[in-house]
């Protein structure tokens, strides 16, 4: 029986980026509620994203993709251990870039950077990276 916490608590999401292998756990019951209420009404409603101008987000089950004045700059997705949502990850991001990340145990939320991405502020990449999980747990929520 495997004992690490990453197994036993629901609450525990790694968010990982592809490109550069940084990997931070979470936990998704400590962010504000109300971000992660108005992320959850984005789940039906892809497209521009609320308050921030040229940002734009595509939402497909439990994958979401990102752009900025019509730029692709990132895609995520959510999955567990080492699973095909992985493999599909591993794949997009190796297009551009070696892949220093090793999947995570337990739950995660998978960051692919495109290209595009060069062109945003630090500011902007800091506030999409605070996106992502916040999305990431409205995804979560209604699983």
């Amino acid at each position: 029986m495997h004992q690490d916490s990453e197994f036993k608590n629901p609450h525990l999401l790694k968010h990982v980026s592809l490109l550069t292998g940084d990997c931070v756990s979470h936990r998704i019951d400590m962010l504000a509620p109300q971000a992660v209420a108005a992320c959850r009404s984005l789940l039906t409603s892809s497209g521009q994203v609320p308050l921030v101008n040229g940002f734009s987000v595509a939402i497909h089950g439990a994958t979401f993709g990102f752009s900025r004045s019509g730029v692709p700059i990132a895609f995520c997705g959510i999955g567990r251990g080492l699973d095909q949502m992985w493999d599909v990850l591993w794949d997009m991001q190796y297009i551009f870039a070696p892949v220093p990340a090793q999947v995570p145990g337990g739950r995660w939320l998978g960051e692919v950077l495109f290209p595009g991405v060069g062109a945003c502020s630090r500011a902007e990449i800091s506030w999409l990276a605070d996106f992502e999980l916040t999305l990431a747990a409205a995804i979560l929520s209604v699983e």
